[in-house]
């Protein structure tokens, strides 16, 4: 028995030195002034209008050359919305190809399975994503430089509102308002959100029922939700899928262009 423990004693010790030697674990991240480091973002999204096949990613651009060295998302903390994912509806995933590293959401099985009928569907309402790393100096567990020992570094976190996937088109700005068409509705579970201009409401729309949706029942939605909701400050008439947009009342700000908020912050 007292061989047995001086055996076991002598693996533990050669363990720590080869650990101190090369890193083991959270310490073995290599931050240096050779590391890749982020030089752009871009977030997208989309699905084929059906429960499974939504998504949205961001996608962080570095610049080198990237490799997996171990699980990329091991060192990445996710927000959606400012909070953790629902790990019961939304998946979390995480790869590099290229000089790349993307993080994807998508539903969960479960969510895959269910929709509006059920009480556990994939939704990403406001669409607010941060992507950050877990340490202060950036530095990311599980992504090297390829073929090296340097850390990719993310110095700061990515924080992007997720596109719905609608599309305005024929925009014509008139005298006390602005008027345009739904070209393209909502392609996934996520809130849509409208600029009329400096002074004035951002105006917010849900897409609950993209799968069912068309561009004259999201023209006829914005229009309800703008009287509804914003109706102190806009007004809202609907032909088709022409939406017009005027102020209020004489004498208040009235919309000077219109456009999707959207996109990396």
């Amino acid at each position: 028995m007292m061989k047995a423990t001086k055996i076991l004693a002598a693996l533990a010790a050669a363990v720590a030195v080869s650990c101190a030697a090369w890193g083991c674990g959270p310490a073995a991240v290599n931050v240096t002034d050779a590391s890749p480091r982020m030089v752009g973002a871009e977030v997208s999204s989309g699905s084929n209008l059906d429960e499974a096949s939504q998504y949205a990613q961001v996608s962080i651009n570095f610049d080198q050359p990237l490799e997996a060295t171990g699980d990329v998302l091991s060192g990445l903390e996710v927000k959606l919305n400012g909070e953790a994912p629902d790990s019961r509806t939304i998946k979390v995933s995480a790869e590099v190809e290229g000089s790349q590293l993307t993080v994807r959401l998508a539903p969960t099985e479960g969510a895959a399975n269910g929709g509006s009928g059920t009480s556990v569907y994939f939704a990403l309402y406001d669409g607010d994503v941060t992507v950050a790393s877990k340490r202060d100096d950036g530095g990311l567990a599980g992504v090297c430089a390829q073929g090296g020992q340097d850390n990719a570094v993310l110095g700061e976190a990515v924080t992007a509102k997720v596109p719905s996937g609608m599309t305005i088109q024929d925009v014509q700005v008139e005298d006390g308002g602005v008027s345009f068409a739904i070209g393209e509705f909502a392609q996934l579970r996520c809130c849509s959100f409208f600029s009329f201009g400096e002074g004035l409401p951002v105006v917010m729309m849900h897409n609950h029922e993209f799968a069912r949706d068309t561009a004259r029942t999201a023209a006829e939605r914005l229009a309800a939700t703008i009287n509804a909701n914003y109706g102190d400050a806009l007004q809202a008439q609907v032909a088709g899928e022409v939406v017009t947009v005027r102020a209020a009342a004489p004498g208040q700000p009235a919309p000077t262009t219109v456009q999707l908020v959207e996109g990396v912050q």
